[in-house]
């Protein structure tokens, strides 16, 4: 940005119109005069410092009008490369959305096969559960009729031996009485040889 030119301060404007005309030569002439000699004395400063002013405030106008363009291409440089990393975010924020589904989809189908699976071997245990408790009622039975047939055949079997022994018993009575008939015929026979002697 270009300097400005040092401008004289009014105060100083005053002090050297006081010099050159005296106030009395001023005020005399009325004020047709006094710009005329305004015009005279400081005509040519005047037009020189428009002029510097004018280019002062053009070449300030040129400067804020680069430095606005300048900047508008910083700002837009600034939205393109926000836009460009906003999208970048997008797709892979879209993408990690996209997986997530379809890992959530694949857990889902996952869980589903599971619980079929789960339900399946439910309703086999249960089927399973029913034929043992179908093959243990009938083990059951079959181990009660097998039990009484042998209960029955132990029983028969008992009676018969208790029968036997009964019979054995009384045959033993039998040759007891026997053995002592015949002990005492023995005695007897014995006694009368004793007696013939």
């Amino acid at each position: 940005m270009k300097k400005s030119p040092d401008l004289p301060s009014p105060a100083k404007k005053t002090t050297d119109i006081a010099k050159i005309a005296p106030e009395k030569d001023l005020e005399a002439p009325g004020a047709e005069n006094l710009d005329k000699v305004r015009e005279i004395l400081f005509g040519m400063k005047m037009r020189d410092y428009d002029h510097r002013i004018s280019s002062l405030e053009s070449n300030l106008r040129k400067e804020i009008s680069s430095n606005a363009a300048e900047m508008e291409k910083r700002i837009d440089s600034l939205e393109n490369y926000f836009k460009k990393e906003i999208n970048t975010l997008s797709d892979k924020i879209q993408a990690e959305q996209n997986q997530r589904d379809q890992a959530v989809k694949e857990l889902n189908q996952r869980l589903n096969e599971i619980d079929k699976r789960i339900l399946s071997l439910d309703d086999k245990l249960i089927q399973a559960n029913r034929n043992n408790h179908e093959e243990i009622l009938e083990q059951s039975k079959t181990l009660r009729k097998e039990m009484k047939d042998y209960h029955d055949e132990l029983c028969h079997s008992l009676t018969d031996s208790s029968n036997e022994l009964n019979n054995k018993k009384a045959d033993c009575s039998y040759l007891a009485s026997l053995f002592s008939e015949m002990a005492m015929r023995l005695n007897n026979e014995l006694d009368l040889n004793f007696d013939l002697k």
